[in-house]
């Protein structure tokens, strides 16, 4: 017995788009608030690359999370758009 996915089936969502934006619940709660607090991009393509964000998504940690953040949106102020690239 599974979940059944009405409304994103109404939305034509996939289940992966679905489970990537649950994903984002994973996020320490300050780097939530402060990606809904970013200001509107006033022309152009939005300078947040949503696969970044996925991507600190994905760490364990709200400590490497903030860091990763950090260091993502020093970028987006230096270079008009926020990327991220693990560092090993």
């Amino acid at each position: 017995m599974g979940i059944k996915f009405g409304p994103p089936r109404l939305g034509h969502v996939s289940r992966a788009r679905v489970t990537q934006i649950m994903n984002l619940n994973l996020l320490s709660p300050d780097v939530q608030e402060e990606i809904l607090f970013l200001p509107r991009a006033e022309r152009g393509r939005d300078p947040i690359r949503e696969h970044a964000v996925r991507a600190i998504a994905a760490v364990p940690g709200w400590g490497k999370q903030r860091r990763m953040w950090a260091a993502c949106s020093g970028d987006h102020a230096n270079r008009g758009q926020m990327t991220w690239s693990p560092v090993r």
